[in-house]
């Protein structure tokens, strides 16, 4: 079997007299998709923080490939392959798509500025670039369009493309489905079933008929404690999942 991309064990954080991630452990495995759902409060945001860097752990670990990453700073995690889409849009909303994505690009680009022979051949690696990450997340007929002119839905799209820039091992989907009508929800599942398989993919996510078409594996926080963990089906039959969560979502 193989092991896990993303490992968390045992994290704990305290606000005070709050403890708002309780002894929780999970991990995403390669080219799966778990998700990560709980009712409001349940110290969803608090984790993600936690494996994204936004936050320490009190104690606890996070293992990348199976290298500590817990002390480092979230940009160092981006380059080490771990990504985040946050749950409020990112865009640079008075720039284009194009700019937007040649943003990303340029900020995890490897290459080194080289003389003057050579930097055509650099721009035009990123522009190729660029085309691909519009191509892989359904923009590249809106290259040219200034991105907070964009649908909300389409903005979505644009912060996932950012995310994936740093051709991450494992994404972070922080509730890309948030405010969404049907037709962008779809869209959006769409992209994200996509990406399945290309890395690991921990998704928090409310809408629990995407939950359910998407995930692998899920996941159940309540109160910062892990209540439940496992396959879709297991999930949905669990009782006390449905008592606590799933039955007051499933009669929304």
């Amino acid at each position: 079997m193989a092991d896990p991309l993303l490992k968390a064990a045992h994290l704990h954080k305290r606000f005070q007299a709050l403890l708002a991630t309780d002894d929780v452990s999970l991990d995403v495995m390669p080219g799966e998709i778990h998700a990560l759902i709980g009712p409001n409060g349940a110290g969803k945001s608090t984790l993600v923080n936690l494996l994204a860097g936004g936050l320490k752990p009190d104690s606890g670990t996070i293992e990348l490939q199976g290298v500590r990453i817990d002390s480092m700073a979230p940009h160092h995690r981006v380059h080490a392959g771990l990504s985040r889409c946050f749950q409020v849009s990112s865009v640079f909303r008075n720039s284009t798509v194009r700019e937007n994505l040649m943003t990303a690009v340029q900020a995890v680009s490897s290459m080194p500025l080289r003389p003057w022979g050579a930097r055509h051949t650099r721009y035009l690696e990123l522009t190729d670039r660029v085309v691909e990450l519009a191509a892989q997340t359904g923009l590249e007929g809106s290259l040219d369009m200034i991105a907070g002119t964009l649908p909300h839905g389409a903005q979505r799209q644009l912060d996932v493309a950012l995310a994936l820039a740093s051709r991450p091992k494992v994404l972070l989907l922080d509730e890309p489905m948030a405010g969404m009508g049907p037709d962008e929800s779809e869209r959006m599942g769409n992209l994200i079933d996509r990406l399945r398989g290309e890395m690991g993919i921990l998704l928090i996510e409310h809408d629990m008929t995407a939950v359910f078409r998407l995930a692998d594996r899920i996941t159940v926080l309540v109160n910062g404690r892990v209540l439940a963990s496992g396959k879709t089906d297991a999930i949905r039959n669990n009782a006390e999942v449905r008592a606590v969560y799933l039955g007051t979502e499933e009669e929304a």
